[in-house]
């Protein structure tokens, strides 16, 4: 399921480039009355199998900051979802929220004007490309260290963790047989371009631009809903097919 949260700053004129925190805070003030999907959504390791991205319509890029312009400022939260049940709880903690203000940090008010579900796409063959909205992510997490490192598509790392990070979080539903399909699967790169962005104070490597992604028809649909790459539920990896 895809859909668009259409919001409006009511005090204040400026995000921090770090804003993913602060919509964030909005999906949590939305579900913080059904403390058992809350739970769920932020008190578990559980995977997030949904991405978004945000667009600050009239927006002007200042240092740190992103200046929304005009007397209506207006930016815009989209979602895509692969379970239907995660799907209708932020689709409905966002209509929680509907008309009411909240504060998202020391500077902004802000309000959700409407939630409107998209119409449905589905990859229909073994071939997609795509226009990457939010920042992919590849993370390699090192279990001893602790430590993350990040790769951007130019990186020869890339492909190969982003495969095996798809292959740990499909093989619960789809079981072990998924990693020869991952393994098959065809990622073109060659148009991506590396950006930095903060998150939660840190800096981190991403890759935009476009992605070509050639295999069999549920890994793509499944990629397409889900989003691709790490840390998706927290603002990267969406994909638009183009």
């Amino acid at each position: 399921m895809r859909f668009k949260i259409a919001c409006e700053v009511t005090e204040g004129e400026a995000f921090s480039q770090d804003y993913r925190r602060n919509i964030l805070r909005m999906l949590k003030t939305g579900l913080d009355r059904y403390e058992d999907i809350f739970e769920d959504f932020f008190g578990s390791n559980k995977l997030k199998k949904y991405c978004w991205s945000v667009y600050f319509k009239n927006s002007i890029f200042q240092g740190d900051k992103i200046y929304l312009q005009g007397e209506k400022k207006e930016f815009f939260i989209n979602f895509s979802v692969f379970d239907n049940g995660d799907a209708i709880n932020i689709f409905n903690a966002f209509m929680n929220i509907k008309y009411r203000e909240i504060d998202i940090s020391k500077e902004l008010r802000v309000k959700v004007s409407n939630v409107i579900k998209l119409p449905t796409k589905e990859v229909s063959g073994e071939f997609f490309r795509a226009k990457v909205m939010s920042p992919i992510i590849c993370r390699d997490h090192n279990q001893e260290t602790g430590k993350d490192s990040y790769y951007t598509g130019s990186e020869e790392e890339f492909i190969p963790i982003i495969k095996r990070n798809l292959y740990l979080e499909m093989r619960e539903k789809y079981g072990d047989y998924v990693e020869r399909d991952i393994e098959k699967l065809v990622i073109e790169t060659k148009e991506l371009k590396k950006t930095v962005s903060k998150f939660y104070g840190k800096l981190i490597d991403g890759s935009i631009g476009i992605i070509e992604l050639q295999g069999k028809n549920y890994l793509l649909n499944y990629i397409y809903s889900a989003g691709l790459g790490s840390i998706r539920g927290s603002g990267y990896g969406l994909l638009e097919i183009v």
